[in-house]
């Protein structure tokens, strides 16, 4: 039986600055690089990777590029794998949602 194997994109700009991103083409920090070269490395020890599909999103892109160069595959890039708007949240700190409503991550 197959496995679908989910890997998130490395650390980002709007990662480390902690701040809700309103463009899909925030990079990855050298940081985000340096994760997904070590879960690159995991992948290739564990499984079988019959192919790397990716969000449009450059930090994603950059994130199943160099997972695809480790696993010697392409990378299939699905429009329709785009995340959710932050609408009027966009460009704001992780801290104004928690001002603005109810949420807390921490009770997920």
């Amino acid at each position: 039986m197959g496995r679908l194997v989910l890997i998130r994109h490395g650390e980002s700009a709007g990662n480390r600055d902690r701040v809700f991103t309103r463009t899909p083409e925030v990079p990855l920090t050298d940081a985000g690089r340096a994760q997904v070269l070590r879960a690159a490395e995991r992948v290739a020890a564990r499984y079988l990777p019959v192919a790397v599909v990716s969000s449009p999103f450059l930090r994603a892109r950059q994130t199943a590029a160099i997972l695809a160069e480790r696993l010697a595959l392409a990378v299939r890039v699905e429009e329709d794998l785009r995340e959710q708007s932050y609408g009027e949240l966009a460009g704001q700190p992780y801290a104004a949602l928690r001002a603005a409503s109810d949420y807390d991550p921490a009770r997920y």
